[in-house]
């Protein structure tokens, strides 16, 4: 069986593919991926001169014991980049043995975008697919339906990606059968991931090289821990990923699974990675080593994150996730953590933000100075679309959402946070709106007078 799979990130590489791997190792099933780039920088030019074969390092503990081990993945077999060869990505909807399509293009990846054509590559993700499912209808008919699955960090991820594919289709003036087909027999699966990834630095990625003799210029590092969630059993009958003793849980709400990873564990990675890199870190292990970041996050955690989370076993959970970030194998690097930064803010922070208000009545005075915290790191000279040259390197994330934020510091702080609720950019309920703008603004002005160091110590 073939799966059709957009993004050639780290993330989905050292997850899901290596689950793709455990089951062919274990002799239950042949799937192969057909790679999809989803950005038109770079090429697929590595993974041609490897023929798709990478190498996963897990290290770390598991059930109180070291883990040290090397996987070689060989799952990936054919790239594809849909901007140098739109026709030949076209034409792989007709392949019937595509059974699962997946895709991981974060959360700002995963957004409406008017397409007036789809005689070249269209921007979005979105539209890339549509195209290649209408023209697999167009071939197939009913026989081309296909599950979905999506590991975007959003809420109800799936299902989203198909409103988003049945409003491309209704601004298409798609006709009623196609429309019927993708609403009714493409079924679309809800997801919840969990796994520490990292594409390690060049020096580290040498000596892991070394020593496990390999030749790798695609080399990973993951933790030994993962969780995949999903919300409908038809993916076993596709995968059999439970079969092959993999961490799955099925569950038809996700809600309480998600509440708990997005808050601390991901909400984690945006109170240390903006701090982090203004501050000169790298990599999350070094950054917990800076005992001002450590005690300013793991105090919004325990103070204001942990209460808004229904889950008697939060703490625990919280201490877990500090625990992994230790990992001293993993180098995970915080420039990869903060591509897309101010889409994972608002999904990421602002739940806590906005249930800690709503079960106190006030507004998190930590997790607001994060906010203000992750808005002056954001400095620096667009020096192409989307990609900001920084003090410590380049930050890349969506354009207009990168040129907003650069607009905010010309304005005071209570400016700035009014601009923020106005545009609705992050998620502010109307009920706290008055309060947000002048908490904000005022934790604003303090970091930008007392520079980030300073503020996250108070």
């Amino acid at each position: 069986m073939k799966i059709l799979q957009f993004g050639t990130g780290v993330f989905i590489r050292g997850f899901f593919d290596w689950m793709l791997q455990e089951i062919s190792a274990k002799g239950l099933a042949d799937p192969q991926v057909s790679l999809v780039k989803l950005t038109p920088h770079g090429t697929m030019q590595a993974y041609e001169k490897q023929s798709g074969e990478f190498n996963v390092i897990i290290r770390g503990l598991k059930d109180g014991e070291v883990v040290n081990e090397i996987c070689k993945i060989d799952r990936l077999k054919e790239f594809i980049h849909p901007y140098n060869d739109w026709g030949n990505y076209l034409e792989t909807a007709a392949d019937p043995t595509y059974k699962l399509v997946v895709s991981n293009s974060t959360e700002a990846g995963l957004c409406y975008d008017k397409t007036a054509s789809y005689e070249s590559c269209p921007a979005s993700f979105p539209a890339k697919l549509y195209a290649w499912l209408k023209k697999r209808y167009e071939v197939l008919g009913q026989e081309g339906a296909i599950a979905i699955m999506a590991f975007e960090l959003v809420p109800e991820n799936a299902s989203k990606l198909k409103e988003i594919l049945l409003q491309l289709a209704s601004e298409d003036n798609a006709a009623d059968d196609l429309v019927s087909w993708l609403a009714d027999s493409c079924h679309c699966i809800n997801t919840l991931v969990d796994r520490i990834v990292s594409k390690l630095p060049s020096d580290a990625a040498a000596k892991l090289q070394e020593e496990f003799k390999v030749e790798d210029d695609l080399i990973l590092c993951a933790e030994p821990y993962h969780l995949l969630a999903v919300d409908s059993e038809k993916l076993e009958e596709i995968l059999p990923l439970q079969k092959a003793g993999l961490n799955i849980e099925v569950s038809a709400n996700l809600d309480a699974i998600r509440e708990r990873k997005v808050k601390v564990l991901n909400g984690a990675h945006m109170l240390v990675v903006p701090a982090g890199l203004a501050l000169g870190h790298d990599i999350v292990l070094e950054t917990l080593e800076n005992s001002a970041i450590r005690n300013f996050a793991e105090c919004c955690l325990q103070e204001e994150v942990a209460p808004t989370v229904n889950d008697p076993q939060v703490t625990n959970y919280i201490a877990s996730v500090v625990e992994r970030f230790e990992n001293p194998y993993l180098g995970h690097r915080l420039e990869n953590i903060a591509l897309n930064s101010s889409a994972k803010i608002g999904q990421r922070l602002f739940p806590s933000i906005i249930d800690y208000f709503e079960q106190s009545g006030r507004l998190s005075p930590k997790l607001l100075t994060a906010v203000a915290v992750f808005l002056e790191f954001y400095k620096g000279k667009e020096v192409e679309p989307g990609v900001l040259e920084t003090s410590w390197g380049l930050l890349k994330d969506n354009q207009e959402s990168m040129q907003f934020i650069l607009s905010l510091h010309g304005k005071s702080g209570v400016d700035a946070a009014q601009a923020i609720v106005d545009k609705q950019f992050w998620p502010v309920p109307e009920s706290m709106q008055d309060a947000f703008v002048l908490a904000l603004g005022e934790v604003l002005e303090t970091v930008r007078n007392n520079g980030i160091n300073k503020s996250i110590q108070n």
